[in-house]
């Protein structure tokens, strides 16, 4: 499946679209009638997460996950998540892969340095998990993914995040 109903691609693909179409209908007439530009900046990265024993009612939702990383110079974990990446859960396995994405502010150094080298660090991780078990997606995929109505737990993982499925980290959800 390419898209799942309300996940971060479906809603990019859903916003191109919608600007294709105004703009083949003269709606953007100047700089000021163009929508803004997103402040969040997502850089592909070749880590998988596999996420394992979700509970039930994660099965054929969409799941999105949140990665921190810990920040030991404020023994703290990181205030915006570093990493993301969403996908539907299998009912059967009740398990999903997904790309983690590196979640950078849009058009800075930061996205600039993460485009050249597009890793995520090995490390410990709060992974924090949303799901939109109750299917508000499907009346309105424009809701964040990552709002508190969606929230289920978190966990922590220490991982060195290898490149692609060599092999990929993976969790059994434990949440607290």
């Amino acid at each position: 499946m390419k898209f799942e109903y309300g996940d971060a691609g479906y809603k990019q693909f859903r916003a191109w679209s919608g600007d294709y179409a105004a703009s083949v209908k003269g709606a953007y007439r100047s700089a000021r009638d163009l929508p803004p530009p997103p402040k969040e900046g997502l850089v592909y990265t070749d880590c998988i997460l596999t996420v394992k024993e979700t509970p039930e009612a994660w099965g054929d939702k969409l799941l999105r996950v949140d990665a921190y990383a810990w920040d030991s110079a404020r023994n703290a974990w990181t205030q915006t998540p570093v990493a993301t990446g969403d996908r539907g859960v299998s009912a059967q396995g009740r398990t999903t892969n997904m790309w983690m994405w590196l979640s950078v502010p849009a058009d800075s150094e930061e996205e600039k340095r993460a485009r050249q080298n597009p890793r995520l660090a090995p490390g410990r991780y709060l992974l924090k998990y949303y799901c939109d078990t109750q299917g508000r997606l499907k009346q309105d995929y424009r809701l964040p993914t990552n709002s508190p109505a969606f929230y289920q737990g978190q966990q922590e993982i220490v991982t060195d995040w290898k490149p692609g499925w060599d092999p990929p980290t993976t969790v059994r959800v434990a949440l607290r």
